[in-house]
């Protein structure tokens, strides 16, 4: 997803029904997260970007163990700020026509530019963005490929669903 988008976490037995955290989060979270929870340990030849957040699962009041997110080369997120660069996408602040700013704290439809009200910690939060582009340009890997890839399963014949597995009724799209 896009910044700002909900997750649902279910979890019998190990996350209280109700629960609701608002801490920071991003997809490149799970791997980590995953790997915690079931005893593995990441691999150490490769930067992991994401962190294990199963105390945010766990804990009501833990906190996100990231000081700031990046979406891609246009945005960072740090507490309630937001900053987007808009305009040329060369990945360095002189390509960029535009900074917008957003407290989303108050203004989550971020409709208010507070670039201009707040030039230094717009251009804080730039240079941080510009930080990590660097990293991220520095650190590239290529893609992995496997030769001769065979599937786990031949066949999903006789492989329940998951709702199946669960003993849950069958849902379709529109109930």
């Amino acid at each position: 997803g896009h910044m700002r988008e909900p997750t649902l976490a279910w979890w019998p037995g190990q996350i209280a029904a109700g629960t609701v955290n608002r801490e920071i989060v991003a997809t490149i979270d799970m791997l980590p997260t995953f790997a915690a929870l079931a005893g593995a340990k990441l691999p150490t030849d490769r930067i992991i970007d994401g962190h294990d957040i199963s105390s945010l699962l766990l804990d009501p009041g833990a906190k996100s163990p990231h000081e700031v997110l990046y979406y891609e080369y246009e945005g960072i997120r740090r507490g309630p700020w937001k900053l987007v660069r808009l305009g040329n996408k060369s990945h360095e602040h002189s390509g960029y026509t535009r900074l917008e700013l957003y407290n989303l704290d108050d203004d989550l439809g971020e409709r208010n530019n507070l670039a201009g009200k707040y030039p230094d910690l717009a251009e804080e939060l730039n240079a941080l963005l510009d930080k990590h582009v660097a990293a991220v340009q520095a650190n590239r890997r290529p893609a992995a490929f496997v030769d001769n890839p065979k599937p786990l399963l031949e066949s999903t014949d006789g492989v329940p669903a998951l709702t199946e597995y669960l003993g849950l009724p069958n849902l379709t799209v529109g109930q």
